[in-house]
């Protein structure tokens, strides 16, 4: 391979049409790791807590029937490894930054 077959160019990002997606709240996440391709799979959901009405007594009742409860998968992600920890670096200085603990 020659030299200039070799040479890198970087190209810079633009992100488009981001103002256009919804913010979704998610408070539900799922990570599994695929073997056979060595991605980290990244589940994405979003759970909300059914409605019980009535007295305290009524509610403990209901709270007792339900046998389950769906959550919505809001995105299901495959990352390599070095997305995976570019994911965790940039939550990590989020985190780090934005906590009050720094």
């Amino acid at each position: 391979m020659t030299d200039q077959a070799q040479e890198q160019v970087e190209v810079r990002l633009v992100w488009t049409g981001v103002d256009e997606q919804p913010v979704v709240a998610a408070n539900q996440f799922v990570i599994s790791h695929n073997p056979t391709s060595g991605e980290t799979i990244l589940i994405i959901g979003h759970v909300a807590p059914p409605v019980l009405t009535g007295t305290p007594e009524e509610q403990r009742e209901q709270a007792k029937a339900i046998q389950s409860v769906p959550v919505r998968a809001i995105a299901r992600l495959a990352l390599t490894g070095a997305f995976t920890q570019q994911l965790l670096d940039g939550l990590t200085e989020h985190i780090t930054r934005f906590s009050g603990d720094a």
